[in-house]
Parts: C-alpha cells; sequence; structure tokens
C-alpha cells in the first residue's frame, strides 16, 4: 500500500509535539490529528511507502524501515521518477 499525502511524513512528525511555524497556533486536537496521520503510514503493515509534495525539492527518508519520498512537484522544471517494487 502507497499513502500520498501532502505535507511529507518527517513534517508532520515535528507536528507532533511543536507547531512548525511561528505564527501557527495548534490545538490538542491539532496534535491528536497529526498523531493519526503520521501512526496509520509508519506502523500499518501493508503500507510500503509514502509519497508526499508540499515542499519544493526532492527527498528521502528512511523511517521505521519504510522509505518516505518528498517530491518536488515540477517545481523549477524538477520531476521525479520513482519506483517502487
Amino acid at each position: 500500500m502507497l499513502v500520498f499525502m501532502h505535507d511529507p511524513i518527517w513534517e508532520r512528525m515535528l507536528q507532533k509535539t511543536e507547531p512548525y511555524h511561528p505564527n501557527i497556533k495548534l490545538t490538542p486536537e491539532d496534535y491528536k490529528i497529526s498523531h493519526e496521520m503520521i501512526d496509520l503510514p509508519l506502523n500499518h503493515p501493508l503500507v510500503i511507502a509514502t509519497i508526499a509534495g508540499h515542499n519544493h525539492f526532492n527527498q528521502t527518508h528512511l523511517i521505521n524501515g519504510k522509505t518516505h519520498y518528498t517530491t518536488a512537484g515540477l517545481f523549477k522544471g524538477f520531476y521525479r521518477y520513482i519506483e517502487i517494487k
């Protein structure tokens, strides 16, 4: 199973405990939602990777044995080819 999300998972992991921007005020409910959005792709046995955008660069992170891709989404003419086996 692949999970597509707007925010990269590592960015969501930061939001579990603190806001990632000084102008953002998070409520306890916001933190709960961030926990839920992270727990499924990190812990569900059928999820093998996440693919996200939001940031304008390509990155790959290995977290808990699963690969998490961030794509630039055609920003500045970038594109990304990802082969998942």
